[in-house]
């Protein structure tokens, strides 16, 4: 795991990672006349893929009990199962939400039906 040593690195990485949350929408609006569905698994797709790279370049710096592979090593391989189907099921209600919020066109749509998602009732 890469820990930032200084203030100045820390806040760096802090600002870069705000910048990075509004590349979602800039990006789409950025490609005009393609399926949200497709843009949606081909940003997904690259943000595994550069996390990957991450994880094993900064992640894996050191061989000390906080590598990435230690770390991988050391999971229980159902807590690893998990953890994939879990993002497999936010994928496919990202993209199971999509239809009412851009039917409707607005914010509020996509919070109720996250809402309705999440609640059990």
């Amino acid at each position: 795991m890469f820990t930032p040593h200084s203030l100045t690195v820390a806040l760096l990485m802090m600002v870069t990672s705000a910048v990075c949350w509004g590349s979602w929408a800039n990006t789409f609006k950025g490609v005009k006349n393609y399926r949200f569905e497709l843009f949606y698994w081909d940003y997904a797709i690259g943000i595994f893929l550069i996390s990957l790279v991450c994880a094993f370049t900064m992640g894996s710096a050191g061989n000390n009990s906080d590598s990435f592979l230690h770390n991988v090593r050391s999971a229980d391989v159902g807590n690893i199962i998990s953890t994939m189907i879990g993002g497999a099921i936010f994928n496919l209600a990202n993209l199971l939400c999509d239809r009412p919020v851009r039917a409707n066109g607005g914010c509020l749509v996509g919070h109720i039906c996250l809402e309705r998602i999440c609640r059990r009732e």
